[in-house]
């Protein structure tokens, strides 16, 4: 009796404590389930960091000419427009040369009436001869034949110069490209009367576009002529081969210009902004953090969220100060007290708070 007695208060001594571990059991695989689950960074600390800086240059044509007329005139057609490419020997626009042609054909006529005089007078010239000869007539006579029909001669050179300069007038007429290229800056149109040399358009030879960059003179030495370098357009990037430096020095700059050529096949507007993209690596011990990992704190720092082990599958979340020593684009090289193999939340800092507890993703 005693011994049955002794067994029930030990099982209603127990039945409190088997409650409790089940109910323990139940509450800690409930809130396994509402923690928040998160993606961890392992930290390793670097011992340089890269600094990217530029330079502002522009894209030229090689060769760039502002067309114009040698002649005074009226503009009769323009046959390409700004936008168009045309080879090296094509014609671009024409004055009206309806007055020169008249010329022309007036002093024409009248080198036709010229050669018809000398072929009279040749047939005069030797018949005086002939008469001469027989002594009909007197040497004088023919003397004076003679010279009537070489006078003619200069008189037809004279005319046929003549027709050379209203040829070369007319050739002065038109615009004709003096190499390949693009046509721009169309100033004039069809029916405007200019004087010589006023430009009309512009040429731009595209198919061997440079750069030109103005670098510090004291950063000259670090570039390699025929060096292979990064630029920035937009969100473009490509790269361009370094010609040559300019020889002269701005003086109020204190910089040269480089020289860079362009591959013909990117297509660039002439006198656009580029960039030339450089780095240099500095020494330090530093962390690199994301941007999506640091939040902003107090007193010009910035803190991270590190992830505290409390078991296998739990950690706690604390706040940790650290200095920004450089940006780039995408996250910061930093010092604080962090070592390596500490673990940070990676990115979603801002739905979270210091002890926090977190689950990490896949563990």
């Amino acid at each position: 009796m005693k011994n049955k007695f002794i067994k029930l208060i030990a099982i209603i001594l127990l039945i409190p404590l088997l409650v409790g571990v089940f109910f323990f059991k139940g509450r800690k695989v409930e809130t396994d389930r509402n923690l928040e689950i998160i993606e961890g960074l392992e930290l390793k600390e670097q011992s340089s960091y890269p600094i990217e800086f530029s330079y502002p240059g522009r894209v030229y044509s090689k060769r760039k000419t502002d067309l114009s007329f040698e002649l005074a005139g009226t503009i009769a057609e323009f046959y390409y427009d700004d936008g168009d490419f045309v080879n090296k020997g094509t014609t671009i626009a024409a004055l009206n040369t309806e007055k020169l042609e008249a010329q022309r054909r007036k002093i024409i006529a009248q080198k036709n009436q010229v050669e018809y005089q000398m072929k009279l007078l040749k047939v005069t010239k030797d018949r005086a001869k002939k008469l001469e000869a027989q002594g009909a007539i007197s040497r004088q006579e023919y003397d004076e034949s003679n010279f009537n029909y070489q006078s003619k001669f200069s008189e037809l050179d004279s005319l046929n110069a003549q027709i050379d300069i209203i040829d070369s007038d007319i050739s002065k007429a038109y615009i004709v490209a003096p190499f390949s290229g693009k046509l721009s800056n169309k100033v004039l149109d069809d029916g405007a009367i200019i004087n010589p040399g006023t430009p009309v358009i512009s040429i731009f030879e595209n198919n061997q576009p440079e750069i030109r960059v103005g670098i510090p003179s004291n950063q000259k030495l670090i570039f390699k002529q025929g060096g292979i370098y990064n630029f920035s357009l937009e969100n473009q990037n490509f790269e361009a081969r370094l010609n040559s430096f300019l020889p002269n020095l701005d003086p109020s700059q204190r910089t040269v210009t480089a020289v860079f050529g362009l591959n013909p096949k990117i297509e660039f507007s002439e006198g656009e902004f580029v960039y030339l993209k450089l780095s240099k690596s500095v020494l330090d011990d530093v962390f690199y953090i994301p941007q999506e990992a640091l939040s902003q704190g107090v007193r010009g720092l910035w803190n991270l969220m590190k992830l505290n082990s409390e078991d296998d599958t739990q950690y706690q979340i604390t706040n940790l100060p650290v200095e920004i020593i450089h940006l780039s684009d995408t996250g910061a090289y930093v010092k604080g007290p962090i070592k390596n193999g500490d673990l940070i939340v990676k990115h979603g800092t801002h739905k979270l708070v210091p002890g926090q507890r977190v689950k990490l993703k896949n563990s």
